[in-house]
């Protein structure tokens, strides 16, 4: 499997896991579960990862919060159909 397949597969692993998770927990929780994801993907990254360790907690807490904040919007407007 080369890389790019193996972003793929990744992708539709945390869709599927994002959509069971949506049906038992609220948009907040799957957003939050969303960011994780990315940030695990990131973190498993030549070069990115590392950058991310480095960077101050504080730092990397408002990332997720505003990154959270951004998913949550857009799971509700395409959820509600707002």
């Amino acid at each position: 499997m080369d890389r790019d397949e193996k972003r793929k597969k990744l992708a539709d692993d945390a869709w599927s896991q994002a959509i069971a998770i949506g049906k038992k927990a609220s948009k907040r929780q799957l957003a939050k579960t969303i960011v994780k994801r990315i940030i695990e993907d990131l973190e498993g990254r030549s070069g990115l990862g590392n950058e991310w360790e480095y960077c101050d907690s504080d730092v990397q807490a408002e990332i997720k919060q505003t990154w959270s904040q951004i998913v949550e919007k857009e799971l509700a407007s395409a959820l509600d159909g707002s």
